[in-house]
């Protein structure tokens, strides 16, 4: 209990960079930094319509509009920057699917672009978002998930042995979520506005499954990874399986 508490002393009393951090993810993240008094934070991404309505909820709050590929802006952004959440990314799996280039440059290569940025910053701990897409991929969007997830434990194992001795070395880690329910992109957004509309739900097998999370109990496993993770860790937290056909079902009773 003592660790805990010093553990989370610690991150209360740091500074965090979160990228994508206007996603539902990021906001819910957000909430739940201000609700433990966290205010130094600098949210890094490309909205900034989505920038502008959250600086109204959060004023104190740091915003910059940039690309996780201009390694120039994320230098600048990780100044005095001691955790990095790394939630950007491509999630949208039609999207993915027509331009895996730029799956690849945002998933892969954004990724890696951010981690040397942190690394090279003097970050304490990096904590890289993944998907449980990236478990046996099927699509383009899982894939590069798969890939980001080997490149942030090689990078870890890298800075672990270039670091051998020093008590400064970045710890990096993973942690792996399931669906967000509500987030952009995702299935229920979709057979809700479907079902409203009076349209028919776009169910392609009622038995295929889906881990789902809801936003806010994403936002406190990350806050649980980031403080008992070490470095090159991946945590993946237990939850139950529900068929699209449920969800199917569920949402037409309820709209």
């Amino acid at each position: 209990m003592v660790k805990i508490l010093h553990k989370m002393q610690n991150i209360k009393s740091g500074s965090f960079l979160i990228t994508g951090g206007t996603g539902s993810f990021g906001n819910a993240l957000c909430r739940r930094l201000v609700s433990l008094n966290i205010t130094d934070v600098t949210i890094f991404s490309r909205d900034r319509g989505k920038q502008e309505s959250m600086s109204a909820k959060y004023p104190f709050f740091k915003f910059i509009s940039g690309d996780i590929n201009e390694r120039e802006k994320l230098m600048n952004a990780m100044k005095n920057i001691d955790y990095v959440i790394h939630a950007a990314a491509l999630k949208d799996v039609v999207l993915c699917e027509k331009n895996p280039a730029l799956a690849a440059k945002i998933n892969i290569t954004g990724t890696e672009t951010v981690l040397n940025c942190a690394i090279e910053s003097g970050v304490k701990k990096i904590i890289a978002v993944s998907s449980d897409k990236a478990v046996n991929p099927s699509g383009v969007m899982g894939m590069t998930k798969a890939i980001m997830e080997r490149m942030v434990k090689a990078k870890a194992l890298e800075t672990e042995f270039k670091s051998s001795g020093k008590d400064t070395a970045s710890a990096i880690s993973l942690v792996r979520f399931g669906n967000l329910t509500g987030s952009s992109g995702t299935v229920i957004p979709l057979f809700i506005k479907q079902a409203s509309e009076g349209k028919r739900l776009t169910v392609t097998d009622p038995d295929m499954t889906r881990f789902l999370m809801t936003p806010e109990a994403s936002a406190d496993y990350l806050l649980f990874t980031l403080m008992h993770s070490s470095n090159g860790d991946l945590f993946i937290k237990k939850s139950h399986s529900v068929s699209i056909g449920t969800i199917a079902k569920s949402v037409i009773e309820i709209v």
